[in-house]
């Protein structure tokens, strides 16, 4: 019996197709490699995604963010072949890079927190994006695990330091990782869809291995490439819900989240989110 397939699309409802047995053993590079070679298909020049069809013209770039960035990018740079450009990799420090990638490959969060190198490391994938993201040119996004602390990216006017103490106050409160989540999306440019935003109006598609139960797809990794709609959760009623007090977070913390629960951008996006893993298919 095969295991439904996440398909999230932008343009299109939510559905389940076939696309990948179960997984046998634990994750590795043989067997997420083989996953993702069996939910992209390139015939010539066209890239088949679940039951989309990409024409390619060596327009494809790669952004990766997570602990299986490197498996995930040697996959794909093999089957895009040709048509693969270029591409960009947060991986945790001390990550194992496969030889003979073109893909550069950026370290930090170590120990799994975003640190200063990390938040140097998103400086450099956001510069990547806004200069790819053009008509007629293709991202194709890999996230994995850890793709939260590995993508830091602050609003203005709030530090990494700032943000990380807030993350901390909800912890010590008992959230969990979507509550979590929730709040991180509204304190960065990039989590919640805001990687994706900024890639617009190139075509994306992401491949995403779920480290979350029940995989909410707008939570793994805090959702970089799925675009929040307006009935999202609201952090200021996760914050509240907690029974963390408004003088805990601070003044300036809460009119940041109030304003971000009114200005939920709207923005067309042509992205294709896809779940090729997740926990439970892994340890079975």
């Amino acid at each position: 019996m095969k295991t439904p397939l996440l398909l999230y699309s932008q343009t299109a409802s939510s559905l389940f197709i076939p696309c990948l047995s179960a997984f046998k053993t634990t994750l590795n590079s043989s067997t997420l490699g083989a996953y993702i070679n069996k939910c992209l298909s390139l015939n010539g020049n066209q890239l088949k995604v679940a039951d989309r069809l990409y024409l390619l013209n060596k327009n494809v770039h790669l952004v990766a963010i997570g602990k299986a960035a490197p498996v995930m990018v040697e996959s794909a740079e093999k089957i895009l072949g040709q048509h693969f450009v270029d591409g960009i990799a947060s991986v945790p420090t001390g990550s194992n890079i496969p030889n003979n990638l073109k893909t550069q490959f950026l370290f930090g969060a170590e120990n799994n927190l975003p640190d200063e190198q990390a938040l140097e490391n998103t400086k450099q994938i956001e510069n990547f994006v806004k200069f790819i993201g053009q008509p007629n040119q293709l991202i194709l996004f890999l996230i994995s695990g850890g793709g939260s602390a590995l993508l830091p990216a602050p609003i203005n006017g709030i530090s990494l330091a700032n943000k990380l103490e807030i993350i901390k106050l909800l912890q010590n409160y008992g959230a969990d990782i979507k509550q979590l989540n929730v709040v991180r999306q509204a304190l960065s440019r990039l989590k919640g869809g805001g990687l994706s935003r900024l890639a617009s109006p190139a075509q994306q598609i992401a491949l995403i291995v779920s480290d979350i139960i029940g995989d909410p797809i707008e939570l793994i990794s805090s959702g970089p490439t799925v675009i929040l709609n307006k009935s999202s959760q609201k952090p200021m009623e996760i914050i509240n819900k907690l029974g963390i007090k408004r003088e805990q977070i601070g003044q300036k913390i809460i009119k940041v989240l109030e304003q971000r629960e009114e200005k939920v951008k709207e923005k067309e996006v042509d992205i294709l989110n896809i779940i090729v893993a997740n926990n439970s298919m892994i340890l079975k």
